[in-house]
């Protein structure tokens, strides 16, 4: 998790009650974007949250991470053709 930003794992340690996890880190702040209880959940939630939330963020400078229980991973959000 050496490349993972300070204001990342600060909020994944704060909120330790969510097991799986979407986190964006735009204009240095970190925010949760959606939470499951389980990885398969997170799968269905992330989906609505690309229909709905993700082409607002487009055009803003935003990185992606996605917490499992024990590890932080930076991820890239394909775009629609």
């Amino acid at each position: 998790m050496a490349d993972i930003p300070k204001s990342i794992i600060r909020l994944a340690e704060k909120d330790g009650v969510y097991l799986y996890g979407l986190m964006i880190l735009l204009d240095g702040e970190a925010f949760w974007e959606c939470t499951a209880a389980t990885a398969k959940g997170l799968e269905t939630t992330m989906r609505a949250w690309k229909v709905h939330t993700y082409p607002t963020l487009k055009r803003s400078q935003v990185r992606y991470f996605v917490k499992s229980p024990g590890d932080i991973k930076e991820i890239t959000i394909p775009s629609r053709p």
